[in-house]
């Protein structure tokens, strides 16, 4: 796993990148291959779960772990796309697991 992957997952844990930014970014190394890069078959199956299950979610993609009427609820009430608690909640989790993998893997 690259650090820059880490690295900018805990500067949006940290609030020190905005959202959209943190999701153009992975966005981008996704479509250039970067985001694959150099993975184990565990890291690449808990990204491309996070990639699904998060991240699409605020692409405006409908999946089915999620409701589409929560996001229609929440544009009505005048409340952003974006579900911060829960991006950053997938995210922090995301980070825990690659975290073990590392330190599994260095043993």
């Amino acid at each position: 796993m690259e650090n820059n992957i880490l690295k900018i997952m805990n500067e949006f844990i940290d609030g020190n990148v905005e959202v959209n930014s943190f999701l153009n970014t992975l966005e981008e190394w996704n479509r250039s291959g970067g985001l694959w890069k150099n993975l184990s078959k565990r890291e690449y199956q808990l990204l491309s779960n996070y990639m699904r299950f998060y991240a699409d979610m605020y692409y405006g993609e409908v999946l089915p772990k999620f409701s589409f009427w929560k996001k229609i609820k929440r544009q009505m009430n005048g409340e952003p796309d974006v579900d911060l608690a829960t991006l950053k909640k997938g995210t922090a989790e995301l980070i825990k697991a690659l975290n073990k993998i590392r330190e599994k893997s260095s043993k």
